[in-house]
């Protein structure tokens, strides 16, 4: 179980430099961080499940995906601000809040976190997920963008309408791309993914209870 665990941290975090790669630095090197602090999460939650043999609780899973996403926050903050460009100069924008890459992270965590958990009571787990990841990444990068643009005094009425389409067309082309990687990867090697007994609450690496049927 070890090997895809490591598998799951390295595949993620390189999941999220591709899906950053239009703008490598240093978008790309925080979702890279962002991806491999999430499976931080949900490794997390899947031994503690292994562990206490019943199913997480919703305050485990916001709490880790709080934690995961604090984790991402403050390693993506000192990327966006202390990364050099192509050109070796710091990529620093002073204009913009210091925490907004933070509350970024904590907001991707807690967001993914849930609905990564959500597809327990799916009937269709796969797909649920990478829609409600897909739907999750999207708007919180959307809401992201119009903010940090905000800070640097280029939303007004008159360019409301292009502003909402930068943000529509980062999210598309950054976040949905991210959302949809993450999700993939972790479904295939994340250990806790799959349980025949869900929805009893069991654990993931349990062995299937025998049917009436069989006895």
């Amino acid at each position: 179980m070890g090997w895809r665990y490591l598998f799951l941290l390295l595949l993620t975090g390189a999941a999220g430099v591709l899906s950053g790669l239009f703008w490598l630095i240093p978008n790309g090197l925080m979702s890279g961080v962002l991806g491999a602090c999430l499976s931080l999460g949900t490794i997390w939650l899947g031994r503690a499940q292994t562990r206490q043999k019943g199913q997480l609780t919703i305050r485990q899973v916001l709490i880790a995906g709080a934690g995961a996403g604090l984790l991402a926050g403050v390693l993506m903050t000192v990327i966006y601000y202390w990364a050099p460009d192509y050109d070796g100069e710091a990529f620093v924008l002073l204009e913009q809040p210091l925490g907004l890459p933070l509350v970024m992270g904590v907001l991707y965590g807690i967001g993914m976190h849930w609905g990564y958990y959500q597809r327990r009571f799916s009937q269709r787990p796969v797909l649920a997920s990478l829609g409600r990841l897909g739907v999750i990444c999207f708007l919180i990068r959307a809401v992201g963008v119009v903010v940090g643009l905000s800070f640097l005094g280029e939303v007004s009425w008159d360019s409301l309408g292009l502003v909402m389409m930068m943000s529509l067309l980062f999210s598309l082309l950054g976040a949905v791309p991210f959302a949809l990687l993450w999700t993939g990867i972790t479904i295939w090697f994340d250990p806790a993914w799959s349980s025949p007994n869900w929805r009893d609450g069991g654990s993931p690496t349990a062995p299937p209870a025998a049917s009436p049927a069989s006895e």
